[in-house]
């Protein structure tokens, strides 16, 4: 499942939040396919040892596609919530400044459950 978030201006790219994983790498390449103008982002949070190659994976994925990907490093907050929650809450940063049109995220069942228990019934966009 994918959601999106409209943006009232900016560029006409959609942009996906590409973190490298099955589920955003298909949405990227489903989207492609469609002709559907492109960009990706990748927010990199540098919490896991494959972090790097993450982000290598999103580079090759995306020249293979010509698509245009921007990298972000971010640091994470240290929360009370702890590192998985700081790291959405850095993520949604990163995608809330986008110049997108709309934001294509790609999710399974277990991501929108994470995502309506993070938000409840107003998230920043839809789960």
């Amino acid at each position: 499942m994918a959601s999106s978030r409209k943006r009232r201006s900016g560029s006409r790219r959609v942009a996906v939040g590409l973190s490298g994983g099955v589920d955003s790498v298909v949405l990227l390449h489903y989207l492609h396919g469609q002709g559907i103008p492109l960009e990706a982002i990748h927010v990199h949070h540098g919490l896991s040892p494959n972090a790097d190659a993450w982000a290598a994976c999103c580079r090759r994925v995306c020249k293979r596609l010509g698509v245009p990907l921007t990298v972000k490093k971010v640091k994470v907050a240290k929360r009370g919530e702890g590192p998985e929650a700081a790291a959405r809450a850095a993520r949604y940063e990163v995608f809330s400044k986008a110049a997108s049109e709309c934001i294509a995220l790609a999710h399974n069942l277990e991501d929108q459950a994470e995502c309506q228990d993070s938000f409840g019934s107003n998230p920043p966009f839809p789960c």
